[in-house]
């Protein structure tokens, strides 16, 4: 596997191959519809399966699971764009849901792409600073909510991101796990 600042440095230069900076949150679903050479197919799957991609000479696949939540569609979207354009040892993969879990270098890494990609180490760190006027630690479910809605994240995604930036300890995110709904109302 990659070294986090490799990986990094993956999802910056895919943003700006794609015309976007390294600051805003970007609409993936419209930058992944200019693609000439790209097809994204929403379509319902397994309950512990977030998406698949396929590549051949040619074209390139991404296969959505409509029944995610957007920012976990949005997620899996990012994700797959490693793994088609940063893997070149694969053809075809399809990849778990759960994103605690994951045992795969390959999709670790894909997986941490993803979350660089849709929010940027400085982004995010300035936007924490900023926006919500935190350090590490002392997160309150609301201002994980705020990150969430800002880079169009799912709640795992968030926490799992924040948990490795070293933002929050896995205790502290523990129970903002749960009553994900009714906690981003």
């Amino acid at each position: 596997m990659k070294d986090k600042i490799e990986i990094y440095a993956d999802a910056i230069s895919l943003r700006k191959q794609l015309g976007e900076d390294s600051f805003s949150p970007i609409d993936i679903f419209s930058l992944l519809g200019n693609a000439e050479d790209l097809t994204v197919v929403f379509y319902p799957m397994s309950d512990r399966i977030s998406g698949a991609c396929i590549r051949n000479d040619s074209n390139k696949l991404i296969a959505i699971n409509s029944r995610l939540t957007y920012g976990r569609q949005r997620f899996t979207a990012a994700h797959e764009l490693c793994h088609l354009f940063f893997h070149e040892d694969f053809k075809h993969v399809v990849c778990a849901k759960d994103i605690d879990n994951t045992q795969d270098p390959q999709e670790k890494e894909a997986d941490m792409f993803a979350s660089y990609f849709l929010a940027p180490y400085e982004a995010l760190s300035d936007f924490i600073k900023t926006k919500l006027g935190k350090q590490k630690g002392n997160f309150a479910v609301s201002d994980v909510v705020k990150i969430e809605q800002y880079y169009g994240l799912s709640r795992q995604a968030t926490l799992w991101r924040l948990i490795n930036d070293g933002y929050l300890s896995s205790e502290e995110a523990r129970p903002m796990k749960t009553g994900i709904i009714l906690s981003a109302m």
